[in-house]
């Protein structure tokens, strides 16, 4: 079974701010590079996500699966900050499960959702992308994001300088992206 998945709420924040970038590049806060450099921090965002399997920002996701599975549902974007809502069709109505019939697991990565224990998941109608889980994934803010982990703040502004120099991505970038995927984020 292979879930689809999507983002439904883009971040609203980066990481960085503008005017961090434009300091970490040297350049002029006054400068007309102001939305370049923007584009180069929400490009490098990006590039550490992907790189760090990471979410960086508050952003909304969303999984449909055919069927329940026989054991846990992985949440596969992370951290996951709050589970939304999960739903099944059945009857061919798309039917909310309460909070009350799962439990969640959002220490672990990949989050985890799991029916409550002495319970089952509830049968579905067999149709595709019967069952739809959202979640919220990413920290709340750019003081927390610094707070939790420093060194996903230098990855983006060391690819955002990359990205700004027109070059890859220094060893120092890597080292914290291989940092950053072994252990997770400090929650």
């Amino acid at each position: 079974m292979v879930p689809a998945l999507r983002r439904t709420v883009s971040p609203t924040l980066l990481p960085i701010t503008t005017f961090e970038g434009m300091r970490f590049l040297n350049l002029d806060d006054a400068d007309e590079m102001q939305d370049e450099v923007t584009g180069f921090i929400q490009e490098a965002t990006d590039k550490v996500e992907r790189d760090a399997q990471r979410m960086l920002m508050p952003q909304t996701w969303q999984m449909s699966l055919d069927r329940f599975p026989c054991d846990d549902i992985e949440l596969p974007k992370f951290p996951v900050t709050a589970v939304n809502f999960l739903k099944y069709t059945t009857g061919a109505v798309l039917t909310t499960w309460g909070t009350s019939n799962y439990e969640t697991d959002l220490v672990s990565e990949p989050a985890r959702i799991s029916p409550v224990s002495g319970t089952s998941w509830p049968s579905t109608d067999c149709k595709l992308n019967a069952v739809v889980i959202e979640w919220t994934a990413g920290y709340t803010s750019q003081s927390d994001l610094t707070a939790k982990r420093a060194a996903a703040k230098s990855a983006v502004l060391l690819a955002m300088k990359a990205a700004y120099d027109g070059c890859g991505c220094s060893e120092r970038y890597w080292d914290l992206i291989t940092s950053l995927r072994a252990t997770g984020f400090v929650r």
